[in-house]
């Protein structure tokens, strides 16, 4: 099946060209205003990038070698071999993904109800946003993050449309490319599949579900399987994403004593544990088997309490503005007004735009996919780490569920006028 063509109309093309011109204006500026050198962790993917560059391995460091997904390191490593090493290359290209990414997303949004305004001002919030505008600055998780968001929804609409397939592979493929950027989208790795295959429109029988979900799942592997296999040839186990996990279950804790099986006890923390690795343990797998282990005794003791430390957890990642490992401000970025008018995150409008994709639905269960991509990863990544900055790649498009909602709002309004009317007439 082919999808439909997409054709902007004059104005449409214009407020297109103008909203693009405003994104690459206001990052640009940004990026001339303020300098930041490399360091913590955008050292660690420097180094991980070059690692890949000069000698095709993977390494966080020279012990933790599974310690990070691939992804942001992989793309840093392309724009090095293609543009050089300077990190304006760099900037200019990750925000090249993430604007073909929004743009995509803003064209498949059209086909949808009320998307002839909605994938507009989806592209003006992402032009517009003050976390997207910060973390381009930078060699980050966050910034590439925001980019698969996009680019996620987007290749699954483009493959519901299309419903062949090449499309269904290619959402697969650059489904899982995000999942390693962030591995706190893993849960997706199921549920989109899932949506696929329930996917319950009469013109899409279960087979031809079942056939487009299978080709996803396919595309999935293809992109994948290499990360899979080399897992296996470092350990003889696979390590599906990372080595990390535990550490960041236990990073804002501090130090935590753990009842050993045993009864004996032992008092560590994410960083004593990180530090102490390389003396003993061959490898960071065996270290996050250990320290997964510690995980799950220290639930088994203080599992009462779990709940409480997750929802804080969440609600920080809303409330807190700072970023921890930042040489530069987030929240003053250009000079005022402008500054003044960037859209930031708030408590209300993150709630608002939860609620607002459940009436959102009344326009296209589509946008399921919207809330599954960004609040899957934002509360698997805020309930094990409660910084703000676990949000900020999902944040445009959990407010982006305000306008949406409001759309669907009106659409239901419209729908009981109807029937109302028709009521009246018979």
């Amino acid at each position: 099946m082919r999808a439909p063509t997409i054709r902007l109309t004059g104005p449409e093309l214009t407020l297109y060209v103008l909203i693009a011109a405003l994104f690459w204006l206001l990052r640009t500026w940004y990026w001339d205003i303020t300098s930041e050198e490399v360091f913590s962790d955008m050292s660690d993917f420097q180094y991980m990038a070059n690692c890949i560059v000069h000698h095709f391995c993977f390494w966080w460091n020279d012990f933790f070698q599974t310690y990070s997904p691939p992804t942001v390191a992989v793309l840093r490593a392309t724009q090095m071999v293609l543009f050089g090493e300077s990190m304006l290359a760099w900037r200019i290209f990750s925000a090249t993904i993430l604007f073909s990414g929004v743009v995509w997303l803003a064209l498949e949004i059209r086909h949808l109800r009320f998307g002839r305004v909605l994938g507009p001002l989806l592209f003006a919030s992402v032009a517009l946003s003050k976390p997207s505008i910060f973390w381009s600055l930078k060699l980050s998780r966050e910034g590439v993050g925001e980019a698969f968001t996009y680019l996620t929804i987007a290749g699954i609409l483009f493959a519901l449309r299309n419903r062949n397939a090449w499309s269904a592979m290619l959402a697969g493929g650059v489904m899982i490319a995000g999942v390693l950027v962030r591995g706190s989208a893993a849960p997706l790795v199921i549920l989109i599949p899932l949506y696929l295959l329930l996917d319950g429109r009469s013109s899409n029988p279960a087979r031809r579900r079942a056939t487009l979900a299978g080709w996803f799942l396919f595309g999935m592997m293809l992109v994948w399987s290499p990360w899979l296999i080399r897992s296996y040839r470092l350990y003889g186990a696979v390590v599906p994403l990372s080595t990390q996990a535990p550490y960041a279950f236990f990073w804002d804790l501090g130090f935590v004593t753990i009842t050993l099986e045993d009864g004996s006890t032992i008092t560590t923390s994410a960083a004593t544990l990180q530090d102490e690795a390389p003396k003993n343990f061959a490898n960071d797998y065996e270290a996050s088997v250990y320290a997964n282990r510690l995980v799950r005794l220290w639930i088994a003791e203080h599992g009462a309490k779990l709940p409480a430390i997750m929802w804080n957890r969440l609600l920080h990642t809303v409330s807190e503005r700072e970023v921890h490992l930042t040489q530069v401000p987030r929240d003053r970025l250009l000079p005022e007004p402008v500054n003044f008018a960037l859209i930031d995150k708030s408590e209300l409008f993150v709630a608002l735009g939860l609620v607002g994709y459940l009436f959102a639905l009344a326009l296209s269960p589509r946008y399921l996919l919207f809330l599954l991509a960004a609040t899957v990863p934002w509360v698997n990544a805020g309930i094990l780490v409660g910084y703000g900055r676990m949000l900020e790649p999902s944040l445009t498009v959990i407010l982006f569920g305000n306008v949406a909602g409001l759309a669907g709002l009106i659409a239901l309004v419209r729908r009981r006028s109807a029937s109302t009317a028709k009521v009246d007439l018979n």
